[in-house]
């Protein structure tokens, strides 16, 4: 599949939000592993970091799958969103007209339904464009009659042509929100698990995203990890060097700077804190800005402020992401010391698990989720060809490096 991408005219910058198309630069194995998986009717998952590209691989996907016209993409931010009702809402409002048509007609025959939540359904009839209020009451009730609701989705979906799929982004943060707002943890149970038959059954593929695992809502809430083992994940690596360069030049030849040369390209790449595209556009318009038609200058332009703000970005959210481990930060710790021993080689993973296992987790599962669980959240790759881990991108690997504070607790 062709990227807009190698067009003459180049590659469109940005900074800071979702792309596709003239936008979006090609990463050609995870959007190739996506949109195949989603056209096969699997259902794929995308973790990590924010600013690794994550929502831009969803979106790009999306637009592939448009394109072809045998899919009808939705795309859902569950951040923020309060419960079923906000995302049915969405949902509503986004499916295809004949099948909004089928879903709420089938709503509204169910019977045993209360009084109040037959009216609601009843307010999303052929002249109404909208869809369902999300306070709280109408969560409540949404909540409390999710099953029957969704199986009816299930039922339509399953008939229906272009075949919908779901993109919904934050899928763990939706969860975590719900729980802190006093939901229990066997009501977001039943929500996961009427996704999950979706999925399965064929009816509505799902690409799900977020910055913090599945994982760690396994373990800190005690959520089933059934419902969510069906996926296949899709990693986000950082682009090679060439890659990147080669990103770089397309920018420019899209604003036409007749001054850019190898030189300056080779300068940005050397001196990149990480080869992610978030910080290729970022130093790119420092760049631009700045006029820095040499070696030097680019090196003055990006390795004072501008590099270390966006690295401090990156590691408060590897700061935070480690604390939220609780009871199982030292374990997780254990492992970051183990993999750093080595940096930038990477080490055994027999010698990660062995780590993992002195700082006191006793089973051969426990360890093995944890190493799981640091790979899921972006701080480790693993090699299962080589039975290698390494850090996941150089960001992780200098932000511990280089906060010996960090460093210190795993010692503790």
């Amino acid at each position: 599949m062709k990227s807009p991408t190698t067009a003459a005219s180049g590659l469109r910058p940005h900074y800071g939000h979702a792309v596709s198309g003239d936008g979006f630069w090609p990463r050609s194995y995870a959007i190739n592993l996506a949109v195949e998986t989603l056209r096969d009717g699997g259902s794929i998952a995308l973790f990590g970091p924010r600013r690794t590209g994550k929502s831009s691989i969803m979106r790009e996907t999306a637009r592939i799958l448009k394109a072809g016209k045998v899919h009808h993409p939705i795309e859902i931010d569950l951040e923020g969103r309060s419960g079923p009702a906000s995302f049915a809402s969405k949902l509503i409002e986004e499916i295809p007209k004949p099948l909004r048509a089928k879903i709420v007609t089938g709503w509204s025959k169910l019977g045993g339904l209360p009084p109040a939540l037959a009216k609601l359904i009843g307010s999303l009839g052929p002249k109404s464009a909208g869809g369902l209020p999300t306070d709280a009451k109408t969560e409540g009730l949404m909540r409390a009659y999710w099953e029957v609701l969704a199986e009816t989705v299930h039922a339509q979906a399953s008939a229906s042509q272009p075949r919908v799929v779901l993109f919904l982004d934050e899928l763990p943060y939706f969860c975590e929100e719900q729980i802190e707002k006093g939901v229990s943890v066997p009501e977001i149970d039943t929500f996961l698990a009427t996704l999950r038959r979706w999925r399965q059954s064929g009816a509505i593929p799902m690409a799900i995203a977020g910055s913090i695992g599945i994982r760690h809502l396994v373990r800190t809430h005690g959520l089933r990890a059934d419902h969510l083992n069906d996926l296949t994940p899709v990693t986000l690596e950082a682009l090679s060097a060439d890659d990147a360069k080669a990103m770089l030049a397309a920018l420019a030849a899209h604003k036409t700077v007749d001054w850019w040369s190898a030189e300056i390209g080779e300068a940005v790449v050397s001196g990149a804190p990480d080869l992610i595209p978030s910080y290729l556009q970022r130093a790119f318009s420092e760049v631009i800005a700045r006029e820095a038609k040499t070696a030097e200058a680019v090196s003055q332009a990006l390795h004072g402020r501008m590099k270390a703000e966006f690295e401090q970005g990156f590691f408060d959210q590897f700061t935070k992401r480690l604390r939220r481990y609780g009871k199982g930060e030292a374990s997780a710790r254990a492992a970051l010391t183990a993999v750093g021993a080595a940096d930038p080689e990477p080490v055994d993973r027999t010698t990660v698990e062995a780590a993992i296992a002195r700082a006191g987790v006793k089973t051969a599962d426990a360890v093995e989720d944890t190493l799981l669980t640091l790979v899921e959240d972006g701080f480790l790759h693993v090699d299962a060809t080589a039975g290698t881990a390494a850090f996941a991108y150089r960001l992780v690997a200098n932000w511990w490096q280089t906060r010996p504070g960090e460093r210190r607790r795993a010692r503790r």
